[in-house]
C-alpha cells in the first residue's frame, strides 16, 4: 500500500525544492543603466511638478489629500516635459 504523505511532509518537500533552485539571477543588482534611465526619466518628467504639487499639499492640508494631489497633477499636467522633448499634449515645444 503507497504512503500517502501528510501535509507538513509535502510543505517541508515543497520547502526544499524552492531552497534547491539557482537563486543567482535574484541575486544581481539591477542594471545601473536601467535605474540611471529611470531616474533621468521621473527627474526631467514628473518630479518638479509632483515636489510642487506635495509642497502645496503640506502647506493646505485639504481633507482629503489624495483627491487633493490627483487633482493638482491632472490640472498641471500639461507643464510636464514630455521625454521626447514636447512642452504639452499637442506636441508643441
Amino acid at each position: 500500500m503507497p504512503k500517502t504523505s501528510s501535509g507538513a511532509e509535502k510543505r517541508a518537500a515543497d520547502a526544499a525544492a524552492v531552497a534547491a533552485t539557482d537563486k543567482s539571477k535574484f541575486d544581481q543588482p539591477p542594471q545601473k543603466k536601467h535605474k540611471k534611465d529611470t531616474r533621468l526619466y521621473l527627474d526631467m518628467t514628473v518630479t518638479p511638478l509632483l515636489f510642487e504639487a506635495l509642497t502645496e499639499l503640506a502647506e493646505i492640508r485639504p481633507d482629503d489629500p489624495v483627491q487633493y494631489l490627483a487633482q493638482y497633477l491632472l490640472d498641471n499636467k500639461h507643464r510636464v516635459l514630455r521625454p521626447n522633448g514636447e512642452d504639452d499634449e499637442t506636441g508643441n515645444k
